[in-house]
C-alpha cells in the first residue's frame, strides 16, 4: 500500500493479540454484518441510506446516523432515549454515551464509548454524494464500500457525527494498521470483505466510488 501522511498507527500489543483470534475476527464481522442489515433495512423503508449525520433546522450535525438507525438494530428503546434535537455532547445525549450497542463496539479495541467501524465520505463516495442514496443508484454494490473497520486512531465516539474522510488521491489513508491479515469491509452487496495487506490506491479508490468502472485487482481481496 502506497504511503501518506495521514497513515494511522500500528495497534497496541494486547488489542493485536486479540485480533488474531479466529472468536473476535468472526465477532467484528458479525458486528458489520448486524450494521449493514441496519442500513438497508433503513433504506428500505425511507427510500434512501440515512444522512450521514442527525442536524438541526440550520444545518448543524448533532448526531451521527449510528443513533438514526438504532431502531434497525434492535435498539428502539436506546433510540427513544435519545433527545434528537440536541448535540451527541450535550449534558442528556453524552450520558447515553457510555451505553454503545455491541454491534458498534469493535471486540479488538477497548470498550470506552468509540467504534472504528465508520462509513467512507468524500467526493465520489456512497455517503459522499450529499443526497439520500439508494442502493439501486449504485453502479456495481457488489464492489462498493459500505463502511469500514478503519485504523484505531480514527475511532470516534459512537454518536458523534464524524466518519473516515477519505481523499481519492490517497484512499489508504486512515486504513491498514488495526490488523495484521489486511482490512475489513463491508461492500453494499455482499459478505464482508478481507482487503490484502498492502492493497493498492487504485483498488480501494474504485472500490470507494459508487459509481464508474470496477478496475479491480482479484489479487487485492
Amino acid at each position: 500500500m502506497a504511503s501518506c501522511v495521514c497513515a494511522g498507527t500500528l495497534i497496541g500489543p494486547a488489542i493485536a493479540g486479540c485480533a488474531s483470534r479466529p472468536a473476535t475476527n468472526a465477532l467484528a464481522k458479525n458486528n458489520m454484518l448486524v450494521i449493514k442489515l441496519a442500513l438497508l433495512n433503513y433504506q428500505s423503508i425511507w427510500r434512501g441510506f440515512p444522512p450521514r449525520s442527525i442536524e438541526d433546522k440550520d444545518g448543524k450535525p448533532l448526531l451521527s446516523w449510528r443513533v438514526a438507525v438504532l431502531p434497525y438494530m434492535e435498539e428502539k428503546n436506546l433510540h427513544r432515549q435519545f433527545h434528537l434535537d440536541e448535540p451527541w455532547d450535550g449534558e442528556h445525549n453524552k450520558a447515553l454515551i457510555e451505553r454503545i450497542p455491541a454491534a458498534f463496539a469493535n471486540p479488538n479495541r477497548p470498550r470506552d464509548g468509540k467504534t472504528n467501524y465508520l462509513l467512507p465520505v468524500g467526493n465520489g463516495t456512497l455517503f459522499g454524494s450529499g443526497k439520500r442514496m439508494r442502493i439501486k443508484e449504485i453502479a456495481d454494490a457488489s464492489k462498493t464500500i459500505m463502511f469500514v473497520e478503519a485504523d484505531e486512531d480514527r475511532a470516534v465516539i459512537w454518536t458523534k457525527p464524524s466518519d473516515l474522510d477519505v481523499d481519492m488521491d490517497h484512499p489508504s489513508c486512515g486504513l491498514g494498521h488495526f490488523r495484521s491479515d489486511g482490512i475489513l469491509v463491508e461492500m453494499c452487496d455482499g459478505p464482508v470483505r478481507t482487503l490484502r495487506p498492502g492493497v493498492s490506491e487504485t483498488t480501494l479508490k474504485a472500490l470507494f466510488n459508487y459509481q464508474g468502472d470496477k478496475a479491480i485487482d482479484p489479487n487485492d481481496y
